[in-house]
């Protein structure tokens, strides 16, 4: 018996070894013990033993944050990291208001804090609140009408709780799941105007005297948030008995995004212009990315030293950054020297504003030395040719319901897998989805190669630099004797205008970029050079280029790469388009 695991969880597998430990006994070796009273305690000693093991196996588990399953034990554990997981967040749009009311004589409105706006969500139809959460003035035009821009409203419904402080180790519990914590305000003697005191959130003790009035929050029990006070040591605490109210919002998370058409009546005759449709809204903290942020959290200390320190704080701070990319400012052309260069994937395009935003947040995170800069991030697309090929036996689908169902993968492939900054696309990921679909699909081929969009400007000389970040195939040396028909460059652009005449540029195999015409029956040189590349890091630039005009919405730029699976660089985001996806569906007999 002493061998017998003592973690097992399995209830009949621990009645068997039972069975088998008291069969080795003398006394119980010719024992039948099925339809006996012998099987009943035998059941009975089973499922005392399986809820043993079960117990010890979930206390210990729960014990430790990398194997926690209870949202309650992952809470409490966030308590010792001191690390907040997020709450749901509210989705944020901006618009901007036209006020026509002849009555008034002012030369400014008040817009106040907490203006309601309705509107329906675009996708699901479904109609929700917004308000603004601080107070904005509407200036007079010379037309008589009042005009206010860059208002920001949030998703949600307004709560409140009020609740009386009995000790200075008082932990206030609010009672809301779908709170947006960004939203908090805490004020005492709210009753009391000339006695109000708000007191205003602090991530840490860092800088906190003890008369400053400040609250901070923790994880509480059943997807709760608790506000607890400094003691009089790290942040004023309330008088005893001194009753606080807390206002925050509760929000529907992700559910908003997508509200235009906004509505007000907080005054007649309001136009309501939607600048920005709602963004940003997101459920609560996932356990398991609880479980991945927590421990960075502590490794960084809020402050940002490494590119990962900058990358954590950021999301973790900013709910609307889907993806974060620090790197040495050297590493820029040109270089910026004792600089942090960040590139921030943002919905809509990272805005001016928003980059205030960032720069205020780290500002007291980082070395005095080194300064943060935030760039525009950019797209690298994949130009992708699949070759499926099906039993024409057993198959059951049409040429284009196969394609349709693939399309499909592929979009939720970009979804899962790219989408990133540095993110890398494998070709043998992608082929075994595809070659899972259907059971009568054989194997399938894919063929792909990396490009960048470039949007010039018409008809005014650039510079433009392009990095693939990544070794490249070097082609032989071209050479006009030899022609093009064999020809594989390793830099080629599609078609665009260059003084009267449709040309495209490619590489001529020795660092040079070319100027071709894109005659295929007579192709020239126009230009044997105008940029080089470098083909052991992938950098394309171009020098003096100018164009009238260019096909589709930009010119593309390909790469012929040495590695099949292609990595985008630091800056930029990966991303496979079902538009660039062409398929070929190939019968075998």
């Amino acid at each position: 018996m002493a061998r017998t695991p003592i973690t097992e969880l399995d209830f009949d597998r621990i009645k068997r070894q039972l069975k088998t430990y008291l069969k080795g006994q003398d006394r119980f070796k010719d024992y039948d013990f099925e339809g006996s009273n012998m099987s009943v305690l035998l059941d009975v000693l089973a499922y005392n033993t399986y809820q043993n093991n079960f117990y010890t196996n979930m206390a210990i588990s729960e014990m430790f944050l990398d194997s926690a399953l209870l949202e309650n034990s992952v809470a409490s554990h966030t308590k010792e990291l001191n690390y907040l997981p997020r709450s749901s967040r509210s989705a944020k749009a901006v618009v901007s208001l036209t006020i026509n009311d002849p009555t008034e004589t002012a030369s400014t409105l008040v817009v106040p804090r907490y203006t309601k706006f309705s509107a329906r969500s675009n996708t699901t139809g479904v109609g929700y609140n917004f308000y603004t959460d601080q107070t904005y003035i509407a200036s007079k035009q010379p037309n008589g009408n009042y005009f206010v821009d860059c208002v920001e409203i949030f998703e949600g419904e307004l709560a409140d709780e009020a609740f009386f402080i009995t000790s200075p180790q008082e932990v206030v519990e609010l009672t809301n799941e779908d709170i947006d914590t960004s939203s908090i305000r805490v004020i005492t003697n709210f009753e009391e105007p000339t006695e109000q005191e708000e007191y205003f959130y602090r991530e840490g003790i860092y800088g906190v005297e003890a008369t400053d009035p400040v609250f901070y929050l923790q994880a509480g029990l059943n997807n709760t948030y608790e506000i607890y006070f400094g003691r009089n040591v790290y942040g004023k605490t309330p008088s005893f008995n001194e009753e606080i109210r807390v206002f925050y919002r509760i929000s529907s998370g992700e559910d908003a995004n997508g509200s235009t058409n906004f509505l007000t009546n907080f005054r007649s005759n309001v136009f309501v212009q939607t600048t920005s449709p709602a963004d940003g809204g997101k459920p609560r903290e996932s356990i398991s990315d609880i479980k991945y942020f927590a421990p960075r959290s502590v490794q960084i200390q809020e402050r940002a030293v490494t590119r990962r320190d900058y990358e954590t704080l950021l999301k973790q701070r900013f709910n609307e950054i889907l993806d974060v990319s620090a790197f040495d400012g050297e590493e820029l052309d040109p270089p910026q020297h004792g600089k942090t260069a960040i590139a921030v994937n943002v919905d809509g395009g990272i805005s001016e504003s928003s980059k205030n935003a960032f720069l205020s947040f780290l500002s007291n995170k980082t070395p005095l030395a080194i300064q943060p800069v935030f760039i525009d991030s950019d797209y690298m697309y994949v130009d992708t040719d699949i070759t499926v090929y099906v039993d024409e036996n057993t198959r059951t689908q049409t040429n284009d319901e196969i394609k349709s169902t693939i399309q499909d993968l592929i979009v939720q492939f970009n979804l899962d897998n790219l989408e990133k900054f540095a993110s890398t696309f494998q070709i043998s990921r992608l082929s075994r989805e595809i070659d899972e679909t259907y059971n009568f699909i054989l194997s399938n081929t894919i063929k792909s190669e990396p490009y960048i969009e470039y949007n010039p400007a018409i008809g005014i000389f650039e510079n433009p630099r392009f990095n693939f970040g990544t070794d490249l195939i070097v082609p032989y040396p071209f050479s006009l004797s030899e022609g093009f028909s064999n020809y594989k460059p390793s830099i080629k652009s599609t078609n665009f205008t260059f003084d009267g005449t449709s040309c495209f540029f490619q590489d001529n195999g020795k660092g040079n970029i070319q100027l071709l015409s894109s005659d295929i029956a007579n192709i020239q040189v126009i230009k044997p050079k105008i940029g080089s590349v470098q083909y052991d890091t992938g950098v394309v630039k171009l020098s003096n280029f100018i164009t009238s005009d260019y096909q589709g919405n930009a010119i593309k730029i390909f790469a012929n790469t040495v590695n099949r699976n292609i990595t985008s660089p630091k800056n930029r985001i990966l991303r496979l388009r079902t538009d660039d996806v062409r398929f070929h569906i190939v019968g075998k007999r």
